[in-house]
């Protein structure tokens, strides 16, 4: 179960960076046009959205693997001396904030922001 919600993360992730890199591809592409001033808008409203939602199914998913490990640890056989079923089973919260999937949303997500702000102003 808990490969099951790793790939999940890894999908979610790998749609999130492939999505936000073809907008600002076409942000590229739109930036000097005098008549794309509103399209710019549509990418960065776009663009926070996906990141946003992205940023809430990423956290449904870390907390399914966290109740996982939760669950394995109350529910470990006493007589078992194996592997843990995660390589890291209590990294610091600095650590858990650090990740991708928490932090790449919200990069994008604020990114987009700075974007439509700069667009305002010139």
């Amino acid at each position: 179960m808990v490969r099951h919600e790793n790939e999940l993360m890894n999908h979610r992730v790998l749609w999130l960076r492939t999505l936000q890199g073809l907008l600002f591809t076409a942000l590229g592409f739109a930036w000097e046009k005098a008549d794309a001033y509103a399209l710019i808008y549509v990418f960065c409203a776009t663009g926070a959205v996906v990141a946003i939602s992205s940023q809430t199914v990423l956290n449904g998913a870390h907390q399914a693997i966290d109740q996982l490990r939760q669950w394995w640890e109350k529910n470990r056989p006493a007589d078992y001396h194996g592997p843990d079923v995660l390589g890291c089973s209590s990294p610091s919260k600095l650590v858990v904030w650090l990740l991708p999937w928490r932090t790449l949303p919200g990069i994008f997500a604020a990114a987009w922001l700075v974007i439509a702000w700069i667009n305002v102003q010139r």
